[in-house]
This record gives structure tokens, sequence and C-alpha cells, in this order.
């Protein structure tokens, strides 16, 4: 798209970069809690020339990316994505997680993440809604809305998501949520 984000349409065949014009196809086969990718071929425009590669080939960061596509773009109404910006680019993540929004509106999209500058690149409506704390009380896991607290709410408007998250020690916010 002409703002940068990734739009993938509900296919085989996924647009990831139009300036190379590169077309990634991908042969998936679901399997229930994964997805299994059995081949993966990058193909490639440059000019005159044509790149052929295999999955072989690929990085460990794209693999990721086609496994994410594939995932969102699968029958699957919920997905998980643990510490999503592993192995991605820090170009690539903000594309990345503006892609998740797109799909957030068909499915439901938990990601997980230790690195607060992937929140920046949530609009701060968004992020007051689904950014949540997760924390542990005296052995018992507790969750709550990350922007909920008096603390982050008003710098919100300020800072970005992930500037707050910086801003803001951990243990006061426990200390404000028990």
């Amino acid at each position: 798209l002409a703002d940068g984000r990734i739009k993938v349409p509900r296919d085989s065949t996924f647009p990831l970069a139009e300036a190379s014009k590169a077309h990634a196809r991908m042969e998936a086969g679901a399997h229930i809690g994964k997805i299994n990718i059995t081949a993966a071929r990058l193909e490639e425009n440059f000019g005159l020339r044509e790149a052929l590669f295999s999955n072989r080939d690929l990085s460990d960061g794209f693999l990721r990316i086609l496994a994410i596509i594939a995932q969102c773009v699968g029958p699957d109404r919920v997905s998980l994505f643990d510490e999503i910006e592993n192995g991605v680019h820090p170009e690539l993540a903000e594309k990345l997680i503006g892609y998740l929004i797109d799909q957030s509106k068909e499915q439901q999209i938990v990601v997980t993440t230790h690195n607060p500058m992937l929140l920046n690149f949530i609009p701060d409506e968004l992020a007051r809604k689904a950014v949540f704390l997760v924390y542990k009380v005296q052995g018992a896991t507790r969750i709550r809305r990350y922007f909920d607290s008096a603390l982050t709410r008003d710098k919100l408007g300020l800072m970005g998501a992930g500037e707050v998250y910086v801003d803001t020690p951990i243990q006061q916010l426990v200390r404000d949520g028990t």
C-alpha cells in the first residue's frame, strides 16, 4: 500500500515489497495449533532479471513473517504470536503491526512482546483498549489494561505508547493495580 503497510489477499500469493515486485508463493498445510510450511518460493523481478529462492535461502525472519501471514489468512479465528519481533527486521516491525491491526477486524489477535517500542506503532485509541499488563502478585497472575492507570492514561496524549511504557516504572503500576 502507499502508506507502507503490508496488504495480503486471502490466497496463496502474498505481495511483500512493491519496489522489487517481490512475490512469495507458499504452500501451507494447516494442522491443529500450528502451521506447517512445506514449501516456500520467492520470486523477485529486478528489471530484466528474475531471481528464484527456495525456503532454505530465506532468512528466519522472512519465514517467520510468512508463517504469521499464513496464520492470519487461515481458518482460525484466534491467533497468538509470542514475542512477535523476534527475527523480524526492525524496519518491517511497523508494517507487520499495521498488518496485524488490519487483520484484527476479522479475527482476535493476541501479541506478546518485551519490546516497548512496538507499542508506538499502535494508534493511541487502540492502545487504550488493547494493551494489557500481565504481572504476578504473590504467585497469582494478574492482567489489566495498561492505560487504565492514572499513571499512564494522561501520558498517552503526550507520548507514544512505547515511551509511556519506558517512562512508567512497572512496580508503580503493580502497586496501583493491587
